[in-house]
This record gives C-alpha cells, sequence and structure tokens, in this order.
C-alpha cells in the first residue's frame, strides 16, 4: 500500500559541458538505491541529454524552491565557474535542515571560499584524497591524514566520508569507521558520483546521517565486490555498481 512518496524526493544539483555524464551517474544510483521520486537541476542545454538517458529525473530549470525536497547532493561534474559557486551558496544558506551531501566540485568551491562551512553544519561531505587536502591541508603519513579527517569533522560539525582504499568515515561526534568493502577495480571515473546518488537515497528516506554513510559506503563497495564477480578489475566501470546495487540489497535483507 505504499506509494512513491513513501520513499523520498531528492534533489541533485550539477552538470557541466564536460562532465553530463556525472548527474547521469549519480540519478541512477539514488534511485537504485531506492528513493521514490528525484528531481535535478543542470544547466538547460543538458536536459535533453538526460532525459534521453535517464527518463525517471524531473528536470527542474531554473532550481526555485528547495524546501520541499528530503534531501539534497550537490557537485557532481558542476564545475567550479561563478555560477556554480552561486547557486552552491543559494543551497547552502536556504537549506536550513535539510540533509545535504556535499561532493567533487562542491568541495572545491568550499576549499577555496572556506567561510561556507559555516553553512555545512550535519551535511556530509565525500573527499578523495586530493579534494580533502585542498580542504584541510597537506599530510605526513596516514595517522596525520586521520587525525586531520577526525579533527575537521568536529570542528564543522559534519560528517567526513574519505574515499580510499579502506574508506573512512569520520563523525562529529568523534568517531571513526572503516570500510571493508570495495575493490580496486571501482578506481574509475565515476565510481564517486555513484556512492554520492546512494547517500543521497538513503537520506531522503530518513536514514539518520551516520548510518547513511556507513551504510551507502558499504552497499557501494559490496556492489563493487558483486560486479567483480561477472567482470575483471580492469573491465569494471561505474555503471557495473549501479546495476548491481539490486543484487546487494537482496542479500542485506
Amino acid at each position: 500500500f505504499s506509494h512513491k512518496g513513501d520513499y523520498g524526493h531528492g534533489l541533485i544539483i550539477g552538470g557541466s559541458k564536460q562532465m553530463k555524464g556525472a548527474m547521469i551517474l549519480s540519478s541512477k544510483a539514488s534511485m537504485r538505491a531506492g528513493l521514490g521520486k528525484l528531481s535535478v537541476s543542470l544547466p538547460k542545454e543538458y536536459i535533453k541529454e538526460l532525459n534521453m538517458n535517464f527518463p525517471e529525473a524531473i528536470i527542474h530549470e531554473p532550481l526555485g524552491s528547495i524546501t520541499k525536497y528530503d534531501a539534497i547532493a550537490i557537485g557532481p561534474g558542476m564545475g567550479t565557474d561563478k555560477n556554480a559557486e552561486k547557486k552552491l551558496r543559494n543551497v547552502l544558506t536556504q537549506r536550513k535542515s535539510i540533509p545535504i551531501v556535499l561532493d567533487a566540485d562542491a568541495l572545491n568551491i568550499i576549499s577555496n571560499n572556506m567561510e561556507l562551512l559555516k553553512f555545512c553544519k550535519d551535511s556530509i561531505i565525500t573527499p578523495h584524497i586530493g579534494e580533502f587536502k585542498r580542504l584541510c591541508g597537506d599530510f605526513n603519513s596516514d595517522e596525520e591524514m586521520l587525525e586531520k579527517q577526525l579533527e575537521f569533522a568536529i570542528k564543522y560539525q559534519l560528517i567526513v566520508i574519505l574515499k580510499g582504499a579502506h574508506t573512512s568515515i569520520a563523525t562529529q561526534k568523534r568517531k571513526v569507521f572503516f570500510n571493508t568493502a570495495g575493490n580496486s577495480g571501482m578506481a574509475t571515473a565515476g565510481s564517486g558520483d555513484v556512492l554520492c546518488g546512494i547517500i543521497l537515497s538513503l537520506l531522503a528516506q530518513g536514514y539518520d546521517a551516520s548510518d547513511a554513510a556507513c551504510l551507502s559506503v558499504f552497499i557501494h563497495g559490496k556492489a563493487g565486490d558483486v560486479s567483480l564477480e561477472k567482470n575483471s578489475k580492469e573491465s569494471l566501470i561505474a555503471s557495473d555498481i549501479i546495476n548491481r546495487l539490486g543484487e546487494v540489497f537482496k542479500l542485506l535483507c
């Protein structure tokens, strides 16, 4: 007796001339992870392409009010120009208590405008090592990296998913979790966009941010492992991870 409204309404903001595929990957992953309804906001010249590749998405351009969404993801393929920065500022200042995932170019914009972090409380950020260094500075060891990650999470009251061989998740409550799923075949373009979509989906469905972060990272890694049963590490691509999400949810149930 349920309907799509029972499983959350998520919004993904991003897309640019060079990175149109990022939005498609994030969008597909979010709905494959159980999201009931997805809206996307991207430059109007790329709307037709997204519609052709993923007709399930609802297109919004211009964006308008964000208060109706259960969760927001911003950054996949967005670029870092002035328009992207303005869009990020508008979303962060309007979001209030809406759960949000900050990914990719959203993090690159923040690294050049650190004052924006005051609007990021209780958000989830998903940097890879390069993005993390731009936010937190360089480090000389894994131990120092972990210390910086936890300090950053506590200082700005957010959740830091530091992507890598054993992805670590630091929370504002002084906890750190380590992922045991995944493989080196997932070191491929678009893999992070898939993770972003999964996190958005679980947030919009009502999961606590810490639980959404940990579970999404595990599901993402496990889908990569299931994909490897049918592929080689060399041939695995991000779409393979999305295509195996259903099998992973079956394993968890």
